[in-house]
Order: structure tokens, then sequence, then C-alpha cells
């Protein structure tokens, strides 16, 4: 979308994400559950479902090779025991999204149009699960660069939706997804239908919001709209504060956006001042988890 602030906010915590710190305990439960499972019953479905939850753990935690591994030893069980079923497919989608992660598309959409195919043999058309597996292929076409069919399906899903849960954060992320491909009036125009359904959501939701958010910005800086662009910024750098409590990796990525906001309005020191901010907070966070280690 052209000469816009691209640096990338994730979805990822949108959507009910538990907290990396609970991610330990969890783990340490599941393991011992696998342990057990091995030793009575290694070749169950139970089994190949509890590789799942652990690889799901691992996928948050951003250990992608960890993440892999696990669904693919599910994936040799499921396919013995309950091929083309729907828990097969969602295996097959959660190794296609792992793919994608790591950059890797064409292996990604193997997977994925794989997932979708059986899907699409155990559940309604009109299901949630369909909708997930078209807005995961339209991010892949979109990164391969078949944007026709990437608004198509980033549509479709938002579509289902729509009819299915009109007001949920889901489908929230989905308007956000659509403006990700249209050009920019017409993206502004799904970002506020965004924004509506954010600002209806309860329990209120701070990280859906800084999502939209800054977004919105990068928009309005494209439409040349450079204040109102520098205020839905600072907005998002508000909320994304009073959300996380202290300075975040979506942090700084907001002041990177800021600091193309202000440089482009001629404030040279402050946009300077952002880029520093972010840096920052990139070595500080790096350097803690160094120390952790």
């Amino acid at each position: 979308m052209g000469n816009q602030p691209t640096t990338k906010i994730s979805p990822g915590r949108v959507i009910g994400i538990e907290p990396k710190c609970g991610f330990d305990v969890t783990l340490s439960k599941l393991e011992k559950t696998l342990n057990q499972q091995c030793e009575q019953e290694p070749d169950s479905v139970d089994f190949a479902n509890t590789l799942d939850k652990i690889g799901e753990i691992y996928w948050r935690k951003g250990k992608l090779d960890e993440a892999l591994a696990c669904f693919k030893s599910s994936l040799h069980v499921k396919k013995r025991k309950v091929p083309f079923s729907l828990t097969y497919a969602i295996t097959l989608a959660n190794i296609g999204c792992v793919f994608k992660e790591r950059g890797e598309y064409e292996q990604a959409l193997y997977f994925l149009e794989s997932s979708l195919l059986i899907k699409k043999k155990n559940v309604s058309e009109d299901s949630m699960d369909i909708a997930r597996s078209y807005s995961n292929l339209a991010i892949v076409f979109n990164h391969l660069g078949r944007r026709t069919e990437a608004k198509e399906l980033y549509k479709q899903s938002l579509l289902i939706k729509q009819r299915l849960e009109p007001n949920s954060a889901s489908t929230a992320i989905s308007y956000v997804n659509v403006a990700a491909v249209c050009q920019p009036k017409e993206a502004m125009r799904n970002l506020s239908k965004a924004y509506s359904i954010a600002v209806k959501c309860q329990p209120a939701n701070d990280s859906l919001m800084v999502y939209i958010l800054t977004n919105m910005a990068s928009v309005q800086f494209k439409l040349g709209e450079v204040d109102k662009s520098l205020t839905t910024i600072r907005k998002a750098l508000l909320l994304e504060k009073r959300f996380v409590g202290c300075e975040s990796l979506t942090a700084a990525g907001i002041y990177d956006i800021m600091a193309r906001i202000l440089e482009k309005n001629g404030h040279i020191e402050a946009a300077s001042d952002a880029r520093s901010k972010a840096t920052n907070i990139r070595y500080t966070m790096r350097t803690t988890a160094i120390c952790k280690h």
C-alpha cells in the first residue's frame, strides 16, 4: 500500500493467548501427561492430541522447530488412526501455520490446502473452522504475491464471521485483514468497521484496539492525513502501555511508525527520539532474554 509506515504489529495477543508466565506451568503438566500416555498407549489419538497441545505452547513461545516436531509426530499417529478426520485436518493446519511463520510459504500452502479439503468433508462450510482456514490461506497467498486470491479468501472468511460472530474480536481482525489488501480508501472503511466492533467488545480489549489503531494510523498516513495519523498512533501507544504495563515489542513497533509520521510532518528531533525509544526497548528486551538463559 505505497509509502505508508509498514512496521508490522502482530494480532497474536488479541484473541486470548495465555501470558508467557503460564506457559511453563502448562507445558510441565502436559509433558507429565504425555509420559503417562507414552507408557500406556503411545499410539493413541489422545497421545497425539497431547502432542498437539505441547506443540501449540512451543508455537506461542516462538519455538517453531519444537512445535513442528510435535505436530509432525501427532500427524504420524493420526494418519494411521483417524485419517481424513477433523482432528487430522487441524494438525495439518497447525503444521501449515508453523511453516507460514517460518516464511516457508509453499510448504505452508500445501498443508493448509490439504487441511481445508478435509475440513470441508467434516464440517459445514459456514463454520468458524472454515473461516480460520480461509484467513490462513489468504495470508500465505498474500506473501506469495497472489493478492487477488488473498483478498477473495479474506472476504469469504469475513462473510462467515459476520454471520456467526458479528461483534467478536475475530471478526474485527478479519476487517483488518481485508484492509491490508485494499486500496487506502477502501482499507479505511474496513478499519472503521473493525474499530466499531472493538469499541463494543466486552470486556474491553485494549490489545485489539491497539492493533486496529496502528493499522488506521498507517492508512491515514498513506492518505496524506498526517496530523490525524499522528493522533491515532499516539492513542495506540497509550493503550499499549496501559495494556502491557511496561514497554513491549509492540510499543517498539508503534514508535517506529510514529517516527516515520513525525519525520513526514517535519518534526525531525521528535522522530529521532521515537526511533531511539524503539531501539532501546528492543535492546532491553533482548538483554533481559539473554540474562534469563
